[in-house]
């Protein structure tokens, strides 16, 4: 990618272009207008608390407004942290895209683990999982304890 961090517009437009939704955390200075509150049917979800569901714009005007409707979630944590969201998906509950946001380190652990095993022969649903052991190959007959080094 030609940018870095979250907050490119551009790159919003084009993932909305496609039919997709974006979801992300706002730049602290962002301004936002508030256009209208969305009702929350189940505020409560596992690990967070949904409190403002609202429909916003930019405030500012010229090369910081984005041609569609934005939602802005408040959320808050159980560990008393509250979060700022925004997305253009305004189709789902509140309290569907919230666990979304959370779930998208499951994506960057995954690309990491493949990273390590890229020239592993392995099965996907083992990336996570220690190699297997060799038996043909000698093992460590050291105490669990022990240092030991290998020369190859």
């Amino acid at each position: 990618m030609p940018f870095k961090g979250y907050c490119h517009y551009g790159w919003w437009t084009a993932i909305a272009d496609q039919g997709a939704v974006f979801l992300t955390r706002p730049e602290t200075n962002m301004r936002l207008d508030i256009v209208g509150e969305r009702p929350i049917a189940l505020a409560q979800g596992d690990d967070f608390t949904v409190l403002h569901d609202t429909e916003a714009r930019f405030a500012s005007k010229g090369a910081s407004t984005l041609p569609m409707r934005l939602r802005r979630l408040v959320v808050q944590r159980t560990d008393g942290k509250t979060i700022t969201l925004l997305t253009n998906d305004l189709e789902r509950a509140a309290v569907d895209i919230a666990p979304l946001y959370k779930t998208r380190w499951q994506i960057l652990r995954f690309t990491d683990l493949a990273a390590r095993c890229l020239f592993e022969r392995r099965h996907i649903g083992a990336i996570d999982k220690p190699p297997p052991v060799n038996p043909s190959r000698p093992q460590c007959q050291n105490s669990q304890n022990q240092l030991s080094l290998s020369y190859a």
